[in-house]
C-alpha cells in the first residue's frame, strides 16, 4: 500500500547546475544545446549531442536550474551571427570552434579581471 502523498515531506530530485551553448566553458567542451533545449532534456526529451549521440535521462527530473556564465553572455552571438568582423576578432572566435586549454584560461580570465 503506498502511503499519501505528504507536501511537505515529498522527495523531488533535480540538477541546479545546468549550462547552455550561452556559457564558454560548455561552448567549448561541445554543448550547442540552447536554454529551451535544456529544459526540455530535463523534461524527459531526447538530445542529440554534437557528436551525434543521442542522450535522453531514463525518467525527467523534478526541477532544474539553468545556471550560464554571465562573464561571456552575447560573446558567441557576436562570433557566429553572421556579421563582418575585424581580423583579430575572427581569430579570437576561431577558438571557439578550435578550442585550448591556453584560449579557455584567456576566457576564464575575464571573469575574474
Amino acid at each position: 500500500m503506498i502511503p499519501p502523498s505528504q507536501t511537505d515531506k515529498n522527495l523531488y530530485f533535480g540538477d541546479l547546475h545546468v549550462h547552455s551553448d550561452l556559457s564558454f566553458d560548455s561552448y567549448l567542451f561541445g554543448n550547442r544545446n540552447t536554454l529551451d533545449q535544456a529544459y526540455a532534456f530535463a523534461r524527459g526529451q531526447a538530445l542529440t549531442t554534437l557528436a551525434g549521440e543521442v542522450m535522453q535521462l531514463s525518467r525527467p527530473i523534478d526541477f532544474v536550474g539553468v545556471t550560464d556564465h554571465a562573464e561571456t553572455f552575447g560573446l558567441m552571438d557576436v562570433c557566429f551571427n553572421g556579421t563582418q568582423l575585424p581580423d583579430s576578432l575572427n581569430a579570437f572566435c576561431a577558438g571557439f570552434e578550435h578550442p585550448s586549454l591556453q584560449f579557455f584560461m584567456r576566457l576564464r580570465s575575464f571573469g575574474s579581471a
